[in-house]
């Protein structure tokens, strides 16, 4: 998303902020108008990861996974064919209703960094992404804890906005954010490179790496009920 300004988080009256506000801020109108911004994003949806989820599929599978093929239906298979595979700091590499594999998905790195586009891997080899436990790693990961990112990297760039994009680099990310905290402790310095993630997913015969993309804009917030 390419924008010609600095990001603002006013929407619909100058009352209400993103993250920030409730339905009781806004007047019907303005409810309606954010009900159809969200439906409208939905549609521009491509995959939605968890963080943390637990999920039913068949396990083993009896054949390698096909994407013009429909397995058999939930209901029509023995409950001792499946297993819940409880996915943390994991995305999963198939749809676990229609039981076809998912034919790419994202590896974001840390804001301004890019985000890897991955093609899950289904193979003898690694019997059909078993070994991988049909999933793949869902971001960079930490490489500091948040308590030491916020001391270490607050002092590294003190009186720098790193918020924004340098002055030179042209496609860089905004990052809305109103918990300064949260800036220090999701800076790029605290994760690992997300390059040698995606390499490490492409030597244990997990993925491969079929393009990337970078955020324009990255949205953070740590109260995630607001």
């Amino acid at each position: 998303m390419a924008t010609g300004r600095a990001p603002t988080k006013a929407l619909c009256n100058g009352d209400w902020e993103l993250g920030g506000s409730t339905a009781d801020n806004l007047s019907v109108d303005g409810i309606k108008k954010i009900a159809v911004a969200k439906t409208a994003l939905k549609k521009r949806k491509v995959v939605d990861i968890w963080h943390n989820n637990v999920e039913r599929v068949a396990w083993p599978s009896s054949e390698p996974f096909s994407t013009g093929r429909y397995a058999s239906s939930v209901d029509d298979v023995s409950p001792q064919g499946y297993v819940y595979i409880h996915g943390k700091g994991a995305v999963p590499t198939y749809d676990p209703i229609a039981q076809l594999p998912l034919s790419l998905l994202p590896l974001p790195g840390p804001g301004g960094t890019p985000t890897l586009i991955l093609q899950p891997t289904f193979s003898a080899a690694n019997s059909r992404g078993l070994k991988n436990g049909l999933s793949l790693a869902h971001g960079a990961g930490r490489a500091m804890f948040r308590a030491k990112a916020l001391s270490t990297l607050a002092q590294k760039y003190k009186g720098q906005n790193i918020s924004e994009p340098r002055s030179t680099d042209t496609q860089g990310t905004w990052v809305i954010c109103g918990e300064k905290d949260l800036v220090f402790e999701e800076a790029p310095d605290a994760y690992k490179d997300v390059q040698a993630v995606g390499q490490d997913l492409v030597d244990a015969g997990a993925a491969q790496v079929v393009g990337w993309c970078r955020a324009r804009i990255s949205y953070k917030v740590r109260n995630e009920t607001r």
